[in-house]
């Protein structure tokens, strides 16, 4: 019965565990997703009023060519929409350096758990099976390993003592994170662009695939977000430009002189 009851918690347990690596994963996703969605559609920096106001102020242009205090209003509404996409550029970066520290932050809580799982193993194996030593050492362990899949998602491996392995990976193929040797740090950088994490970073450093699961997983894809959007915006403000630029120069300015381009897009490509 006591091993029946065993392998019915450890099926039941590795479910709860998926469930909550995946809500945590999308929580950790969402929360920054909003905080971003705020900063971006509220206060300056409004593309979508911006782009509006210029419209509006060229309508008028188009309606009195001749006036110079239109004109003035087009060349103010140009250079506050062109703040704009600065401003919006500059949320997006400061994103961007700011996960790093935040998936961090993350995993200096993961380096310390999986420090003292470690730790813990080498405590079950000491005792052998003996269930009434080791209860209350397993029952730590599976605190730990809930407190673990949180932050990334892992697949348990447990050992006939009672320890385990832990894998980064949906089965036992990828990169031990804890073993019989103890315990891997990870560690955040910016790579080519994109958050990477790094187990043993100070030993045979292994950059990693995408971590599945946890609050990592989820700042790492907010992070594809943020590269994602990044682009985007890059590509709206050079077609934005581009079309801008071409009607303007199709026309001539009071003196009959051909126009000019309103927005530069030196540093953009």
């Amino acid at each position: 019965v006591d091993v029946f009851r065993r392998a019915t918690d450890v099926f039941v347990q590795a479910e709860k565990r998926t469930t909550q690596s995946a809500s945590s994963a999308a929580t950790a996703l969402s929360d920054r997703l909003d905080r971003l969605e705020k900063s971006m559609f509220s206060g300056d920096g409004d593309l979508g009023k911006l782009s509006q106001t210029l419209f509006s102020r060229l309508q008028d242009f188009a309606t009195t060519p001749s006036s110079i205090a239109v004109r003035t209003t087009v060349i103010q509404a140009a250079n506050d929409l062109s703040d704009g996409f600065n401003v919006q550029a500059k949320r997006l970066d400061a994103e961007a350096n700011a996960v790093v520290s935040d998936a961090q932050s993350q995993l200096d809580d993961l380096n310390a758990l999986t420090k003292q799982l470690a730790d813990l193993n080498k405590q079950i194996d000491s005792i052998g099976r003996d269930p009434g030593k080791a209860n209350d050492l397993l029952d730590q362990r599976d605190k730990l390993i809930d407190g673990i899949v949180k932050i990334v998602g892992v697949t348990v491996e447990s050992r006939p003592s009672g320890a385990v392995n832990l894998y980064l990976s949906d089965g036992t193929s990828g990169p031990q994170l804890v073993g019989p040797n103890g315990a891997k740090t990870l560690t955040a950088t910016r790579m080519n662009g994109h958050l990477q994490i790094t187990m043993d970073p100070y030993g045979v450093s292994v950059p990693l695939a995408k971590i599945q699961g946890g609050a990592v997983g989820g700042i790492q894809a907010f992070d594809d977000q943020v590269t994602s959007m990044s682009g985007q915006l890059d590509r709206m403000a050079v077609g934005f430009a581009k079309r801008i630029n071409d009607q303007h120069m199709k026309g001539t300015d009071l003196d009959g002189q051909k126009g000019l381009a309103v927005f530069s897009t030196d540093t953009l490509t």
